[in-house]
């Protein structure tokens, strides 16, 4: 088991030696334990927002379309909106400078 950056718990289920390949995430097993599959287009999200209550009862299954008018910034206060753009706006100004790869 291995936690992944935004905090997700994945369990490894193969060894390929490609390390995306050979880990899914604990949510998805549990989904898939209860016969459930997560067609294309989908994702499946915790209802509580808590990504450790694996419980079939906290799990949901949204589309791509839904989940991004869910967390879309214009949900946020008018404040924090313009302060995420604004930090966006200032992060490509500094990778422009750097010569970083665009992101």
């Amino acid at each position: 088991t291995r936690e992944t950056k935004d905090g997700y718990l994945q369990r490894k289920v193969q060894d390929t030696r490609i390390t995306r390949h050979d880990y899914v995430g604990i949510h998805h097993l549990v989904w898939r334990m209860h016969g459930r599959s997560i067609p294309a287009g989908h994702a499946l999200v915790f209802r509580d927002g808590n990504n450790r209550n694996f419980d079939i009862n906290n799990l949901e299954l949204v589309s791509r379309a839904d989940l991004m008018r869910r967390n879309t910034v214009h949900r946020l206060p008018k404040e924090l909106a313009q302060l995420v753009q604004l930090r966006g706006a200032l992060m490509r100004q500094i990778n422009k400078h750097q010569g970083a790869p665009k992101q």
